[in-house]
């Protein structure tokens, strides 16, 4: 029997990367994240966690993405850190 586990790292706001990927991964290969068909575990480490309890209980990819935009993004203020806004706008240009 095989066992399909989605474990997802931890690492902070970099959740809301790994979000991103998801949904890019759900629209790029045409399948649902939450669907018992695709995944049948979840596991995370910090953040990793959060964003598997989210899937776990059918909140899709693209929420959570939401989610971490627009409430853990804003504290860290990317015009004060030029560097990090360079990544982010990169990481946008690869994931959407």
């Amino acid at each position: 029997m095989t066992f399909r586990l989605l474990a997802l790292d931890g690492g902070g706001i970099r959740g809301y990367m790994t979000a991103r990927i998801m949904h890019k991964l759900e629209q790029d290969a045409g399948i649902d994240l939450t669907s018992k068909s695709v995944v049948d575990g979840y596991s995370g480490t910090s953040t990793g966690g959060l964003l598997s309890i989210g899937l776990a209980t059918e909140h899709k990819p693209e929420m959570l993405a939401k989610l971490y935009r627009d409430k853990a993004l804003p504290p860290f203020n990317l015009a004060r850190h030029p560097r990090a806004w360079g990544f982010w706008h990169n990481l946008r240009g690869i994931v959407g």
